[in-house]
């Protein structure tokens, strides 16, 4: 089964350009799914692996239910309906895969549909929480200036984490207050930067990253660490828990919080839902549609606050 998913990957990798992340999650899912098989269902032929033949073989006996059983093993386990879509909808893509390339003759996950998923709200700070936060980093020192500026753009922008990451110098043009980001499947946009933001990535430029960089002339990266070298997804992760502990807040609240923010505070000040699709970076609007439910939340919060027969 290695050979095959090893071949499915780099054919996300090179035909489909899938992010690094993107690929992970296919990895793991698939490969959870094989050792449920070989575990729980004695599929996985022993001492097999040396016979060409033996993919196809085992890849022939799997079944819608098989796959069924696989999706109730995983509720059992309390995973939630949206990891449990995720993790169908990456077998969804591998058997389509092996229909198309590898000459697999029926696909069982044809004969599935996907759990339905709650309308559960995003978690979002309000605008005092967030002044609080944009206030912690210690701007007296290098590395409380590049976590002031992460913070500040992640408010001001919206983007995604694995997008700041990515960023590098030639992206940003504090000029006309716009840097370019490539989203999911490297799509390239454009978002903004508000003045705070700027202020925040100017000194941060001017006093705190010459501090990391020192001698080393060829990083590319926007933001880096200690070592002068990229920042990673993680890295940024544990900045804002830190910070978030600090707040003493007790909601689990994560850069993708800061996202959610980011767009609530532009529905409630009045923007149209598809500009803060275009903003966003999300293909259907469907997706942004969720921060409705969001505002209407807080239209009915306030409704039932100030009127005096709520």
């Amino acid at each position: 089964m290695s050979s095959y998913l090893d071949q499915f990957m780099d054919y996300l990798r090179v035909e489909k350009g899938v992010s690094s992340h993107t690929l992970s999650a296919y990895f793991r899912d698939i490969t959870q799914f094989i050792t449920y098989l070989r575990q729980e269902k004695g599929l996985m032929p022993v001492g097999g692996r040396s016979y060409t033949g033996w993919q196809d073989k085992f890849l022939s006996k799997i079944t819608h239910l098989h796959l069924r059983a696989y999706l109730a093993y995983l509720k059992e386990r309390e995973y939630t309906p949206a990891s449990i879509n995720r993790k169908l909808a990456s077998l969804r893509s591998f058997f389509r895969y092996l229909c198309r390339k590898k000459g697999l003759k029926v696909n069982p996950v044809l004969a599935l549909s996907s759990p339905k998923l709650g309308k559960s709200l995003p978690v979002f700070l309000d605008k005092i929480e967030v002044n609080e936060l944009l206030s912690l980093p210690d701007i007296k020192k290098p590395a409380g200036l590049r976590d002031w500026a992460i913070l500040e753009l992640f408010y001001a922008s919206g983007m995604r984490v694995s997008e700041l990451v990515g960023l590098n110098l030639l992206d940003i043009d504090l000029g006309s207050d716009e840097i370019r980001v490539f989203g999911k499947g490297k799509k390239e946009r454009i978002v903004l930067t508000g003045s705070k933001a700027k202020q925040a990535m100017k000194r941060y430029l001017q006093e705190g990253r010459p501090q990391f960089i020192g001698q080393i002339v060829d990083e590319k990266a926007l933001f880096v660490n200690r070592f002068g070298g990229r920042l990673t997804v993680r890295s940024v992760q544990r900045m804002v828990k830190k910070y978030i502990r600090i707040m003493g807040e007790r909601r689990k609240v994560s850069p993708h919080t800061l996202r959610h923010t980011f767009a609530t505070h532009l529905l409630e000040g009045g923007a149209d839902l598809r500009s803060v699709q275009e903003l966003l970076g999300h293909a259907s609007l469907s997706t942004t549609q969720i921060y409705t439910h969001v505002t209407e939340e807080r239209l009915k919060l306030v409704y039932d606050q100030a009127h005096p027969r709520a």
